[in-house]
């Protein structure tokens, strides 16, 4: 996860991932307004978690955060469709990335 310098957000909010469709990697940006508990996971179609990419207490700030289309276990994901979300105390928001072989 890297902190993009110079912006304080006034609430949460989750970016498109850039590229997508994508291969061999998509950053994900994300905003949080305060200090909170956040995780971003990305999640099959079956809503199976696949990986888990952020899981930890943020200050506040806009953040960036790639994925290399891997699971948990560090072998390649399908070619397909999948929701990436991010999660803290009365939030949630997710999107779809498309990863292609």
């Amino acid at each position: 996860v890297s902190a993009i310098e110079g912006y304080l957000p006034e609430s949460y909010s989750l970016g498109n991932a850039t590229p997508n469709p994508f291969n061999p990697e998509t950053a994900i940006r994300f905003s949080l307004p305060w200090e909170v508990d956040v995780r971003v996971n990305v999640h099959n179609q079956q809503g199976q978690m696949v990986r888990s990419l952020v899981n930890d207490t943020m200050g506040p700030g806009e953040f960036q955060v790639t994925w290399d289309g891997r699971d948990d276990n560090g072998v390649e994901v399908a070619t397909g469709v999948y929701l990436y979300r991010i999660e803290a105390p009365n939030l949630s928001l997710h999107k779809k990335v498309t990863f292609l072989k």
